[in-house]
């Protein structure tokens, strides 16, 4: 057993897929990255590859909304076979010893087996969310126009999503190929709008429909009244479709507060996502309140 960094000759997608099935971003987001192998660790059998912990580094901003460089962590996988023997937590310690050798603040993910990565000093990062019932159209606020964008409009998406989270933790700083590519790949299913006037626009929300569900997975604004008229016209969406239920993983925002408490009825539901787990490397990773956002956009 040899456990190395990956090289090009690697089936490192071939594990993933017996690991996860087919996941149509991760080989796309994957070849994104060109220091991908260096960044890539193996656990390799003869010329089998039986494990893969995999991170690239994102400038995401910490507790006092400064960018640092992040270890994010992604496509952690072994083959059936090779699962109980210790292989994932020998390339995480590989992966951190890495991070470190390239001053690396601290390191993000997301799973569904946080015992996994306790072990290896991971903790859970807790993030709170409202979903329920939307408020009939009458109980909506409206007043700005609201129409259909595109990823096309990134330009105009960008500038706005900088001055939205400027010093807002956990956020990613984009960069305009992160909008041409990983944005697009995350989003390409889902509705953007934009509100305002058509020549200035003030926000932008990004909607899925998900089982019967809306969800708003991205919001930006520059005033109270373009979040209400974003969310007023989910609410009509939703309606239109024969949907009556939302779930807001928004960040809590005084331009946010009012708008997200008319668009649900009451009671709302607070919920849950303790998917994110975080590690200090080189620096302390601090600790991240409800202001904090990690946008769908800015996985891994």
């Amino acid at each position: 057993m040899t456990i190395r960094q990956a090289v090009a000759g690697d089936a490192v997608p071939m594990v993933w897929r017996d690991a996860f099935g087919e996941v149509p971003w991760q080989v796309p987001l994957y070849v994104q990255d060109a220091g991908r192998f260096d960044r890539t660790f193996v656990a390799v059998s003869g010329r089998t590859v039986l494990a893969t912990v995999y991170y690239l580094i994102r400038p995401i901003r910490g507790e006092d909304g400064a960018p640092v460089p992040v270890g994010c962590v992604a496509n952690v996988a072994s083959r059936p076979q090779a699962r109980g023997r210790g292989l994932i937590r020998r390339l995480l310690a590989e992966a951190i010893m890495d991070m470190e050798s390239r001053d690396v603040a601290w390191s993000l993910l997301f799973t569904g087996t946080p015992g996994v990565y306790q072990r290896s000093g991971w903790k859970t990062l807790t993030r709170r969310y409202r979903a329920g019932r939307i408020a009939p159209p009458d109980q909506t606020i409206t007043g700005m126009d609201v129409w259909d964008a595109s990823l096309q409009d990134w330009p105009v998406l960008a500038e706005l999503y900088d001055a939205f989270n400027a010093s807002r933790p956990l956020t990613t700083v984009r960069t305009a190929s992160d909008w041409q590519r990983r944005v697009r790949i995350w989003y390409a299913d889902s509705e953007i709008l934009l509100a305002g006037q058509r020549n200035k626009p003030d926000g932008y929300a990004v909607l899925r429909w998900d089982a019967g569900e809306a969800e708003v997975q991205e919001i930006g604004v520059k005033s109270v009244a373009a979040a209400a008229a974003l969310l007023g016209a989910v609410a009509r969406r939703a309606l239109a479709r024969g949907v009556d239920r939302c779930r807001l993983p928004l960040p809590d925002d005084p331009l946010l507060t009012g708008p997200t408490r008319d668009l649900l009825t009451t009671p709302q539901s607070d919920l849950t996502d303790a998917t994110a787990m975080i590690r200090p490397v080189s620096r302390p990773s601090g600790q991240f309140g409800p202001e904090a956002a990690h946008w769908p956009a800015d996985y891994f």
